[in-house]
């Protein structure tokens, strides 16, 4: 029996990731990246393990992740190309959330330049923007973020495979921009709801939560999150939902959220 074309694989790990089959994109995306390596297919080789850095983000294993992104700049080489761009923007993207800020920001800067010297646009600042709020710097991640949402719209950028919004509507809200974090949540809710895909749905609670001040929404949100099984982005919920119990007084179950969180983080 003939093996499927690495190019195959790579259109059923797609449409397994936009469909929100994480578990088995994951598996397609490394049985394509090794059937790439086997063809000689360098091209299809990039979108394989581009495909393993998505499905592993979305699935919450940031360290596998980032072990995979690498493995997209080896395949890259050293040579200028915009295969080297995609690759150093993929680590960027993950060292944001592991919130290795030193190293983002090397793979920013190199990515930066690679595409000047390319004559690329320059991309926008996604990890830039992930990296700052992460890091409490609320105003320059909105100044990030929204510039990497210019021309889109809201919905694009909260069911893109490298989802956004719902940073921005975060940086927003800290930052005290209460109506903008409003009106990007509005914009994307029922979309995002009407997915029925867990992560899309966690993320509408999550930040309609977040601007609302609903604990409905918290719960509705982790609900989701079961369903999901990504421990770092329910972290990010509980982490949310602990703050606004504290706010509200309600010490005891503010701990327990914040625990919580710690936990999944570590």
């Amino acid at each position: 029996r003939t093996a499927p074309e690495p190019r195959l694989l790579c259109i059923r790990t797609n449409a397994l990731l936009r469909a929100g089959d994480l578990t088995q994109a994951r598996e397609s995306a490394y049985a394509a990246a090794a059937r790439a390596r086997e063809a000689g297919d360098g091209g299809m080789l990039h979108n394989a393990l581009t495909f393993q850095v998505m499905s592993e983000i979305q699935l919450g294993l940031l360290r596998e992740a980032h072990a995979s992104a690498m493995d997209v700049e080896a395949a890259a080489g050293a040579a200028l190309s915009g295969d080297r761009v995609e690759a150093l923007g993929l680590l960027a993207w993950v060292e944001a959330l592991l919130g290795d800020e030193a190293s983002c920001r090397s793979r920013i800067a190199a990515a930066l330049a690679a595409a000047a010297d390319l004559g690329f646009t320059p991309w926008g600042g996604m990890a830039a923007g992930l990296l700052a709020l992460a890091a409490g710097r609320y105003d320059e991640a909105v100044e990030h973020l929204e510039a990497k949402l210019s021309g889109k719209s809201p919905l694009a950028a909260a069911l893109a495979l490298r989802p956004f919004l719902d940073a921005l509507v975060e940086a927003c809200e800290r930052s005290g921009r209460h109506r903008r974090a409003q009106e990007l949540v509005a914009a994307v809710f029922e979309a995002s709801v009407a997915t029925s895909q867990p992560r899309y749905v966690a993320i509408a609670f999550r930040i309609r939560a977040l601007t609302a001040g609903e604990p409905a929404d918290f719960e509705s949100a982790l609900e989701q999150h079961r369903a999901w099984g990504n421990h770092f982005e329910e972290g990010r919920t509980r982490l949310l939902y602990g703050e606004a119990l504290r706010r509200a007084k309600r010490r005891k179950e503010a701990r327990e959220q914040l625990s919580t969180a710690r936990s999944a983080f570590a």
